[in-house]
């Protein structure tokens, strides 16, 4: 594909989101254990289903499952509570894509701001927050085991 952009053709991978399912805990369960050091458990993805705050989205691109990402909604502030990509399909934009989403979908849900955690040592991970309008509001120490976490806020 990557042959494509020689051609002068752009290739745009896109995805489509859904609400997370019963049918999609294994695909996202198998993310998460790729992605983290103290992954969620499936419990833990299959309660996201029913929580009324929660907003939990699956991205498909071609059919498969390649990332997810949702977020807590109280009192008009969303919190982002977790988002993945498979290890396979990054470097695609497809994280961008997923927080952008999120972002939006929080706004629609009437958030007047959307707040979320990040690893002190997550460079990368900040400055993909940060290009999407996110600024460091705090630090919450040892909220990860023995690393502190960056607390970023984006005012929507």
């Amino acid at each position: 594909m990557n042959n494509l952009r020689a051609f002068g053709i752009l290739y745009r991978m896109e995805l489509d989101f859904s609400l997370l399912a019963p049918e999609h805990i294994e695909a996202v369960s198998a993310i998460e254990q790729l992605s983290f050091p103290s992954p969620w458990t499936r419990t833990l993805f299959e309660r996201e289903i029913s929580v009324p705050i929660s907003h939990f989205f699956i991205a498909k691109n071609n059919d498969a499952v390649v990332g997810y990402g949702g977020y807590w909604l109280v009192a008009g502030e969303a919190s982002i509570v977790n988002l993945a990509v498979h290890p396979d399909h990054r470097g695609r934009g497809f994280g961008r894509k997923i927080l952008l989403f999120l972002i939006d979908d929080a706004r629609a849900s009437s958030a007047g701001s959307v707040f979320l955690e990040v690893r002190k040592g997550n460079r990368a991970a900040q400055c993909l927050y940060a290009s999407c309008g996110f600024e460091a509001s705090g630090v919450r120490a040892k909220y990860y085991g023995e690393e502190d976490a960056v607390v970023m806020k984006k005012t929507l």
